[in-house]
């Protein structure tokens, strides 16, 4: 039984030899090296387009010297809009001289967020939830070139 007992003393000393720095102290076990952080997601950047404010009205016509659109024989014009609180915000195309012909054939969307629009008279409205400090796009069609004068205006509500 003394032999038992000497033989247990002795694992009991060696094990605490083992956790110790040598100089009898206790060593802390080391942490597990923890996994690298993973990869961010990447956020998407915003294609370069003119700014507008929102409840400030900009006055332009398409022209040939806006990008031909792919596979249409019109022109596109974009502007970038940045919603400055959340909010649904109103994006309105009309005619300055009131003429409803350029409904027929124009088209606008604001990305992300409206994929339609609606007509009323010589407008265009598109219509979407807004979300504060977050870009849209406002992209724009017509097969007439040149257009006649057009009002792009983004309100928030």
């Amino acid at each position: 039984m003394q032999r038992l007992w000497a033989l247990a003393v002795a694992v009991f000393i060696l094990a605490g030899v083992a956790c110790s720095d040598g100089a009898g102290q206790p060593t802390q076990p080391t942490p597990p090296t923890p996994p690298p952080p993973a990869a961010p997601t990447p956020v998407p950047v915003p294609r370069s387009f003119p700014s507008i404010n929102v409840g400030e009205p900009v006055r332009f016509q398409f022209t040939l010297n806006d990008s031909p659109c792919v596979g249409a024989a019109g022109r596109c014009k974009s502007f970038n809009v940045t919603a400055p609180s959340t909010g649904r915000m109103d994006v309105v195309l009309r005619s300055v001289s009131g003429d409803t012909g350029f409904t027929r054939d124009t088209e606008m969307y604001v990305v992300p967020g409206a994929d339609s629009w609606g007509v009323s008279g010589a407008q265009l409205t598109a219509t979407l939830p807004a979300t504060a400090g977050l870009i849209y796009e406002i992209r724009m069609y017509s097969p007439v070139v040149p257009s006649v004068e057009l009002e792009l205006l983004a309100s928030l509500h």
